[in-house]
């Protein structure tokens, strides 16, 4: 029993490891969908790009982190680094995609779904 325990982490970081993994899985799935359809990632985009506009004109940092605010609240405050994070991870993704090396350009699709067809 004392051998698992070694392995134990505190629970703050075994969090913060779930939530970066999270964060990896969901810009590898944003790339996908991004390769089978383009225009829907593209309306995705928009809508988001409004909502962090909102989060960067509106006031809501007092209201969301300040005192009594609840966690919910302080992860919609966090969604801006997040979303970035994913589309970074989108856009390096893409570009990696473009110039493949010639051995990779079979198992690319294999592994992110094929492009679609009104991608080009």
């Amino acid at each position: 029993m004392q051998r698992l325990d070694r392995w134990r982490m505190p629970s703050g970081v075994m969090t913060e490891i779930l939530c970066i993994l999270g964060t990896v899985f969901a810009g590898v799935a944003a790339y996908r969908f991004r390769r089978r359809s383009r225009f829907w990632f593209g309306i995705g985009e928009i809508a988001v790009a409004f909502l962090q506009i909102h989060l960067a004109w509106i006031p809501t940092y007092n209201l969301l982190v300040g005192e009594g605010a609840s966690q919910f609240a302080e992860l919609i405050y966090r969604t801006t680094p997040v979303i970035v994070a994913v589309y970074l991870l989108v856009r390096g993704l893409d570009n990696i995609g473009e110039d493949l090396p010639p051995r990779w350009r079979e198992l690319w699709p294999r592994l992110f779904g094929p492009i679609s067809r009104s991608s080009g």
